[in-house]
């Protein structure tokens, strides 16, 4: 039977796109979430599938998103041991997804059972599975630069402690200055006062004699 479902995606965006990545140890169970986003001004309906059910509980695995909306979807995978680090890419999931029909207001449940397949797109995704120091090193790379150690903040501070109080020196130094050009001239310094006075007396004396 030939797959009837719409392949472009333009209904509804899925965060993340393609890859659904587990952080072990998977002696328990672990958690990751699909984030989706309607993007039209309609309602849309969606179901999520896996070709792994009794590894995986999601939660909703279907509903409404109104128009716009966003909602998370919680994807739990059911505790597998390191044998799961050998199944990278083998666990799949499918977001389907379609406008709901605005005549009808039946249950989600139901609408699936009887929607047309033309009318329904999908997204897929696979599952892959890491250890703590990948996914340390991963976020490493994602943030652009390594964690910074308590040592290395104390030193900033101390950084950010000098320049506040250079700053302040700064601008206590620059307030003299502007109340001493603002000042009136009988509030002048002496020693200008006094240089002001010699000037005009060589003045004074080369031009009269």
């Amino acid at each position: 039977m030939p797959n009837t479902m719409a392949k472009k995606v333009d209904l509804l965006e899925v965060q993340p796109s393609g890859k659904l990545i587990f952080t072990g140890p998977f002696d328990k169970a672990g958690k990751t979430d699909l984030v989706l986003k309607n993007l039209t001004y309609k309602q849309l309906i969606y179901k999520v599938k896996t070709t792994e059910p009794k590894r995986y509980c999601v939660r909703p695995n279907c509903g409404v998103i109104a128009a716009q909306q966003v909602i998370t979807v919680s994807v739990i995978l059911q505790p597998g041991g390191d044998a799961l680090y050998d199944e990278q890419g083998l666990h799949k999931f499918q977001v389907l997804h379609m406008v709901k029909p605005e005549d009808d207001d039946s249950p989600v449940e139901q609408l699936w059972r009887k929607v047309n397949p033309a009318m329904i797109f999908d997204h897929k995704l696979k599952c892959y599975f890491e250890t703590p120091e990948e996914f340390g090193r991963r976020t490493e790379v994602k943030s652009g630069s390594p964690p910074i150690t308590v040592q290395e903040l104390k030193g900033r501070l101390e950084q950010m402690k000098q320049n506040n109080t250079k700053l302040q020196m700064d601008l206590a130094e620059a307030r003299k200055r502007v109340d001493l050009a603002r000042a009136p001239a009988s509030q002048m310094p002496n020693t200008l006062f006094f240089a002001m006075f010699a000037i005009l007396g060589w003045l004074f004396g080369k031009f009269v004699i």
